[in-house]
């Protein structure tokens, strides 16, 4: 899927990128952003062109994190937002397609599995998290088919990496039901609901009755843990270097995001093949 390689096209035209590099991934770690505020010319290219990357974005994973950050500065983009936008742009200039492979059989649809990460405080504003999400229809990651992923910003701060994660957990839990209640409607019979994470705290905490000290998270982690305790949802716990929700949270190095991107059942013609562990690119 490519959203649009037209769009793509006339972004790189507009932005001044057609002789630009192309770069391995599309956002990479920022500091505080003390650049000045974009003019109202840069501004209204600002706002076309991030509408037209989230356009792109609805149908591909891999650059969710960086539009949703994009979108977030949509009202006061600065210049350095301009140096992101421009970032995501050149990354889809060189991969502008990202093919989903779907070959799921009849008993596939017995099971349904999303995939759950956070990163706490990651927001350098106003520090909320990011919940990021990969529903996928089958058990195996590597034989599975991706029906939704998500990148959102957390509607509040959460005051602890386990606090993140919950939210992120219980975002997950809403959309894989959502997918369950779906499929009965469908007529197939009911599948079972695997949230995997990579948070030891959260998945400890989630499979124990109570709140225990964390009474400031009662309601959600209650909500799931009745889940689990009926039998409604299974918790299974990841490794993190086996999470590809990961992607969805957080810039990551080319490295990481690519061994991420392989476990899933996508493909795209223009991954590189031997990039070094540590190479990480300019912005």
């Amino acid at each position: 899927m490519s959203g649009d390689e037209r769009l793509v096209d006339l972004s790189v035209k507009q932005l001044g990128l057609t002789d630009a590099k192309t770069v391995s991934t599309p956002a990479v770690n920022t500091v505080v952003d003390e650049t000045p505020a974009l003019d109202p010319t840069q501004h209204a290219l600002y706002r076309t062109n991030t509408g037209r990357a989230m356009y792109i974005a609805s149908d591909r994973l891999d650059v969710q994190y960086a539009c949703k950050t994009l979108a977030r500065r949509l009202q006061d983009p600065t210049q350095n937002c301009l140096i992101s936008l421009k970032r995501c742009f050149r990354f889809l200039d060189g991969h502008k397609k990202l093919r989903y492979v779907f070959n799921n059989h009849l008993q596939d649809f017995q099971s349904i599995t999303v995939y759950v990460d956070s990163d706490w405080a990651g927001c350098r504003l106003t520090r909320r998290s990011t919940s990021g999400g990969i529903v996928c229809l089958g058990g195996q990651l590597s034989s599975c088919s991706i029906l939704a992923s998500y990148s959102r910003t957390q509607s509040s701060i959460a005051l602890s990496t386990c606090e993140a994660e919950l939210q992120s957990i219980v975002s997950g839990v809403g959309e894989g039901l959502f997918v369950q209640s779906l499929l009965v409607e469908m007529n197939f019979a009911k599948p079972s609901l695997t949230i995997c994470t990579d948070s030891k705290a959260a998945y400890d905490g989630l499979r124990k009755l109570g709140v225990g000290r964390i009474k400031h998270v009662a309601l959600r982690s209650l909500y799931v843990q009745e889940l689990v305790t009926k039998g409604v949802v299974v918790l299974r716990k990841i490794g993190t270097v086996n999470n590809p929700a990961d992607i969805l949270t957080k810039p990551v190095s080319a490295s990481v995001f690519y061994h991420l991107l392989s476990l899933l059942p996508v493909e795209c013609v223009s991954w590189p093949t031997n990039r070094k562990e540590d190479e990480v690119d300019d912005v």
